[in-house]
């Protein structure tokens, strides 16, 4: 049990959750999790999303990538972009095509003037053929297109959190208060192409530093509507950054008395030993629609869905047909073709994105095994099963594709 918790502590530490609460307003709305926590049901996935596709990342002699848990996959109009976050530090991020044909690294590790040493972030405009890349030591925003080519490079005051891209000449840089530095204040700035400073809005106003520099680099950045929305792990509030109304809260995560104290959760070596009897958030991914959140509750994962619409939580059942793969029987019952229950790791407006790993799809599908389920795509089983079948075991993991 020990060593699955560390487990679930680490995962938390890889994968970006929610930030710390500041003052309330009115506007914050609160997201009852410790209600939702007392029953569980079983969830289609076609309550969701109309269609399910998978992209098997194909694996060279260069392109080897590691325990899908640690993929993380961006999928864009004609590409799809892979990081793999346990060796983020010292692995450019990887490019592939939308059907899963491996292009090449982008970019390169080290300290030459079109390199880096570690990923702090990334953004990409596809339509503009831009991939920015945010590198600490030294700080800069190192600008590429997609045929992996460097052609520029924004210098930046001090090491950043995270990068977001709306065009070319309005790029967010969002700068974390770290412990070491004197004086030093958090804050979201707007730039231009040049690094010129364009708006500057400060963030946590009256909060103590604790906590900042250890959690920076897992801080997350994501477009919703006109605004740009801010969560850093592992606390309970999601703020909104707006470029007229500046920094503020806008939904707060309700964990009741089982939340994880302040104290413990603003220091990495604490949580370690010290979050066992407590419940936190764990990894969570925003939509227009939809909140998808996972927590730990006194060392037990339970994943949660939230509708904005009818402003209701419900927590998932474990899918009993799969629970010896564990984290793949955490999710929404594959109604669509009958496949692994879906839980994303992101997603977007228009689509969820999880990964997997050909292992578990083999262990489980390359019998073709029927199923009781009333599939609202049946015509997709099929192909499921020759995907399945042309997989091996030690391949690249397996993107999927919720829309």
């Amino acid at each position: 049990m020990r060593t699955l918790f560390n487990i679930l502590v680490i995962g938390l530490l890889l994968v970006p959750a929610f930030s710390s609460a500041q003052t309330r307003t009115q506007s914050t709305r609160v997201i009852d999790l410790s209600g939702a926590l007392k029953s569980e049901a079983a969830v289609l996935l076609s309550t969701i999303a109309d269609n399910i596709e998978y992209v098997p990342l194909e694996t060279t002699p260069e392109c080897v990538l590691g325990d899908y848990r640690n993929i993380r996959a961006e999928v864009l109009k004609e590409y799809i972009v892979v990081s793999d976050k346990h060796q983020m530090d010292d692995v450019p991020l990887k490019l592939f095509s939308r059907d899963g044909k491996y292009i090449g690294e982008i970019g390169a590790i080290g300290k030459g003037p079109n390199e880096y040493q570690r990923i702090l972030g990334y953004s990409f405009l596809e339509n503009l053929d831009r991939i920015y890349i945010l590198n600490d030591n030294p700080s800069k925003l190192l600008i590429f297109n997609f045929k992996r080519q460097c052609i520029g490079s924004i210098p930046l005051p001090r090491s950043a959190a995270k990068v977001i891209a709306l065009n070319p000449d309005r790029i967010g840089i969002l700068y974390l208060p770290f412990t070491e530095i004197p004086n030093e204040t958090a804050r979201f700035e707007w730039i231009d192409n040049t690094g010129k400073v364009l708006k500057s809005v400060p963030l946590y106003q009256g909060r103590p530093k604790d906590g900042g520099g250890a959690f920076a680099p897992r801080a997350q950045l994501k477009i919703i509507g006109d605004d740009v929305h801010f969560v850093e792990q592992p606390f309970d509030t999601a703020y909104r950054l707006n470029p007229d109304k500046g920094f503020q809260p806008i939904w707060t995560f309700n964990l009741g008395a089982d939340k994880i104290p302040r104290e413990i959760s603003t220091d990495v070596r604490r949580i370690m030993e010290e979050a066992r009897p407590y419940s936190f958030i764990r990894t969570a991914v925003e939509t227009p629609k939809y909140y998808f959140i996972s927590i730990v509750q006194r060392q037990q994962i339970r994943n949660l869905y939230y509708n904005k619409k009818d402003n209701k939580v419900t927590c998932l059942k474990i899918n009993d047909p799969f629970k010896k793969f564990f984290d793949a029987s955490l999710g929404f019952v594959n109604d669509l073709d009958g496949g692994l229950p879906f839980w994303p790791n992101s997603g977007s407006e228009s689509q969820l994105i999880s990964v997997t790993a050909p292992e578990i799809l083999k262990a489980v599908f390359q019998d073709k095994p029927a199923t009781t389920l009333k599939l609202k795509r049946p015509e997709l089983r099929g192909k499921l099963f020759k995907m399945v079948d042309q997989l091996k075991d030690d391949d690249n993991p397996v993107v999927v594709i919720v829309q």
